[in-house]
């Protein structure tokens, strides 16, 4: 691991773990698809060549992002033969496996040079280099959980940037524009309804956007460390360590850069997403050694430290387990369910009111429903209360697939995009010969054409069980309509004999 360039580095906090996958070497060019493991507490270095499963083709200048805390996915970048790449793997590191989903959906070009982030299991990839087309302004988007990439939409032309969620909203800060031009604009895109906002951050006090920074989101802030770059640059920086709050955005400068240590080159960083250490890795700069030392700073020297887990879900959950004796409305289930007689849901109008628009504006109106507390809907009892406990906690964890089938068709009729996303993401899990005929029905009640599609092509591979099943011979009239109507003209049932 002497001068190997444009390699990807991820750090996983949990283990205290850097992983260094792909690269090149600076003076023979040669890529490579080697994969490292750094343990940061014995500062021991360690080539991983017993993994199993495809690993990706030798390539540079690709993303490599942290999924949960086990598993990096690595996008794009440039191979040995320097053809850009489109392909999508994962790493498992607790069990050193490769795994090369296949993607469905609208499928990138291939791309170097660009940033990557995950939110709720949502891979984000914004601008980078294209082969021909110069650089991106796209904004791409894979689901984790279904591999289906969606349409691109279009955000900041950018690339050797840093991208990163706050608040719901994708930040871009950082790199180079379409003119080959460092920028100090920084724009964000509202993931809820994709509006882009560009802010440009004057200040006497901010980072010089000409150095070579070292950026991540740490809490509220954005964390910069500019260090001496490559022993070729020409051009001298104040280098030291930045933050800029992003509720504000107002620089602060904290430490020059003598803290980074005098007489040293870093090639690379590395920081989790809100973690509270800053790794920067190189040497002295006289070494061809860009990974020898590791400087660790630790960020809550600083004030940036990592917000605590939000607990609201768990704790309104509590109120509706716990505190029934202070509920003010409640639900009556006509369902066909063996519950349909059971006692009405007891709930709190103001959690409702809340969480549900729909509701909101029933009782804004002045409706039957909203004087008498009382609100009869027609569905099963489980689905109903499954639905009032998707209210209070924000989690349709531990239902069954009934129910989030179910839940995925009240969340499209009452226009609730999360709800329908987390169903949507958690059905495309569970998929077997039993469920698959109750959600490709739901699936297309919701108008999920993904999951319908999903569900309806293992139909096909599997026509002989599946419709041996109460759940394909429950389905209605037009469902079965709708199935075989999808059925291709070509399709022959081959009996094994």
């Amino acid at each position: 691991m002497t001068c190997i360039v444009n390699a990807s580095i991820t750090c996983i906090s949990s283990s205290l773990r850097l992983y260094v996958f792909g690269g090149f070497h600076q003076y023979t060019d040669a890529v490579n698809n080697d994969l490292y493991r750094l343990d940061v507490e014995t500062m021991v270095w360690e080539k991983l060549i017993y993994t199993k499963g495809e690993p990706p083709s030798k390539r540079n200048d690709h993303s490599a992002s942290l999924w949960g805390d086990d598993r990096i996915v690595i996008f794009g970048g440039s191979d040995e033969r320097n053809q850009y790449c489109n392909d999508v793997h994962i790493l498992n590191v607790r069990t050193l496996t490769w795994e090369t989903p296949e993607v469905t959906g609208a499928i990138p070009i291939g791309r170097v040079k660009h940033s990557a982030t995950i939110v709720d299991d949502r891979l984000y990839i914004s601008g980078g280099c294209l082969d021909q087309e110069g650089v991106s302004q796209e904004l791409l988007c894979l689901d984790l959980l279904t591999w289906e990439w969606d349409e691109p939409i279009d955000f900041v032309p950018r690339y050797t940037h840093t991208l990163f969620e706050f608040r719901n909203k994708l930040f871009a800060y950082g790199g180079y524009n379409e003119e080959m031009d460092r920028t100090e604009v920084i724009a964000y895109m509202d993931l809820e309804t994709n509006q882009v906002t560009r802010v440009s951050v004057s200040d006497e006090i901010a980072p010089n956007v000409a150095a070579q920074q070292f950026s991540q989101v740490c809490g509220r802030h954005l964390v910069v460390v500019i260090s001496q770059g490559l022993r070729y640059e020409l051009q001298k920086f104040t280098g030291g360590i930045w933050t800029l709050d992003l509720e504000c955005f107002q620089w602060t400068k904290h430490d020059d850069w003598k803290i980074l240590g005098e007489n040293h080159t870093w090639h690379y960083f590395s920081m989790e997403r809100d973690g509270d250490q800053f790794y920067l890795i190189g040497d002295n700069n006289e070494s061809d050694e860009y990974f020898k030392q590791v400087l660790t700073i630790d960020m809550r020297e600083y004030g940036s430290f990592q917000e605590p887990h939000v607990a609201i879900g768990q704790e309104l959950g509590r109120l509706l387990q716990d505190q029934m004796a202070l509920a003010d409305f409640r639900i009556i289930c006509t369902g066909t369910d063996a519950q349909a007689n059971a006692a009405p849901i007891l709930c709190h109008k103001l959690i409702l009111m809340a969480r549900w628009p729909h509701f909101a504006s029933m009782v804004q109106s002045g409706m039957l429903e909203a004087q008498t507390s009382t609100l009869t809907l027609p569905e099963p009892y489980e689905t109903v209360k499954g639905f009032v406990e998707y209210l209070y906690t924000d989690s349709i964890e531990d239902m069954s697939t009934d129910t989030i089938a179910d839940l995925l068709v009240m969340g499209s009729m009452y226009v609730m995009r999360r709800l329908v996303h987390l169903c949507s993401a958690a059905l495309h899990q569970q998929i077997d010969i039993e469920t698959v005929s109750r959600i490709y029905h739901r699936a297309g009640l919701s108008g999920q054409v993904g999951l319908r599609q999903r569900a309806l092509k293992f139909m096909f591979r599997n026509y002989g069980p599946v419709s041996k099943t109460i759940g394909f011979r429950s389905l209605p009239k037009e469902a079965l309509f709708d199935f075989w109507d999808s059925t291709p003209e070509g399709a022959v049932i081959n009996i094994a004999v």
